[in-house]
């Protein structure tokens, strides 16, 4: 995973020449890897739900969560009982 820094966004577009660089992000626990075609949704300031998608040419089941401040990632499980599911999610992430 990737960042730039917004402010170095802004100072290019009055600056063409400006020196704006990608710069690689350490990242904690288990990520969704190589995934394509996938899904994210921001759940709230901090947090972004990433699922489906392919990891090659098959279909990717799992259904991670990316902290944006922490730079860490974590799989998400849910417990189905009946007709109700349950997002099962650490203290941490809330």
């Amino acid at each position: 995973m990737w960042r730039v820094n917004i402010s170095g966004i802004k100072a290019l577009l009055r600056d063409p020449y400006y020196p704006v660089e990608w710069e690689p992000i350490k990242l904690d626990g288990k990520n969704p890897g190589k995934i394509s075609h996938h899904k994210a949704f921001v759940i709230s300031q901090q947090n972004v739900l990433v699922y489906g998608g392919l990891k090659g040419e098959d279909s990717n089941p799992d259904i991670f969560l990316f902290n944006a401040i922490a730079n860490s990632w974590s799989n998400v499980l849910f417990a189905v009982s009946s007709l109700t599911v349950t997002f099962i999610l650490s203290e941490q992430y809330r």
